[in-house]
């Protein structure tokens, strides 16, 4: 696999896991803004309960996710107030074995393989690319109360801190955007989302089950607001993809 092919593969993967939950910051809609902005109010109901542990969850400035999509499994520590993130890969991704590391500083973004013909080429060096490979890292947000939740989301409560999510809000991308089933064919598709709020009024964890594989999803979240700190590869130890024709 050539450089440039493993920086593509290393940006989907980065987006596998948490493309399912969050929503840029940018895409409000008006049902769910209104509605979130007197959830904390609403107390007893299940559905503005969620959307607050939402809401406060997605205003952290800092978390740690650590999470299972299909045969890929992902831990990630993220700063938007530092601009430090490091990403941890393993599994199969487009077919093939990886077992990566990403760190990102700012506009750097530093990829390490540990396994594979490729990760023996380069010899414990780490590939240095733009962390734009990744998206807008640091302005997305893992949790959106605006994009998961609108008028006709249905939201359960199966135990004290614990919910059933189906039906979610429009626009909605990667998992939760499959709860709304095919345009056209009156079917839902019979993925199934739960979430758990722990006692700080944040969401601890996310699960997910479905009838395909990738509809099988699971995460924990911890961490909120507490500092994420890396340090950068030394020089001699970086390869610049962006120097390199392949």
């Amino acid at each position: 696999m050539k450089l440039k092919s493993i920086v593509a593969v290393a940006a989907l993967a980065g987006v596998a896991l948490f493309g399912a939950a969050c929503g840029t910051k940018d895409k409000p809609t008006d049902n769910a803004s209104s509605s979130s902005n007197n959830a904390a109010e609403q107390k007893g109901d299940p559905k503005a309960e969620l959307q607050a542990a939402l809401k406060k969850s997605g205003e952290a400035k800092s978390m740690s996710v650590e999470g299972t999509s299909g045969d890929l499994t992902v831990s990630m520590s993220i700063d938007s107030t530092a601009k430090v993130a490091v990403m941890k890969l393993k599994g199969k991704i487009d077919g093939e074995d990886q077992d990566m590391e990403i760190r990102i500083f700012g506009e750097d973004a530093y990829i390490k393989l540990n396994s594979g013909e490729m990760a023996q080429m380069m010899k414990g060096k780490w590939m240095k690319t733009s962390s734009s490979e990744f998206g807008d890292v640091f302005e997305e947000k893992v949790f959106d109360d605006t994009q998961l939740i609108s008028d006709t989301t249905k939201v359960e409560r199966l135990a004290a801190g614990q919910f059933k999510l189906t039906e979610a809000g429009a626009g909605a991308s990667g998992l939760f955007g499959k709860l709304k089933g095919e345009k056209g064919t009156g079917t839902k598709d019979k993925t199934t989302v739960t979430a758990t709020v722990g006692a700080d009024g944040r969401i601890s964890a996310m699960e997910s089950t479905g009838t395909k594989a990738d509809d099988n999803y699971k995460m924990t979240v911890t961490g909120y607001d507490k500092p994420v700190t890396a340090e950068k590869p030394d020089p001699k130890d970086v390869v610049d993809t962006n120097s390199m024709g392949a």
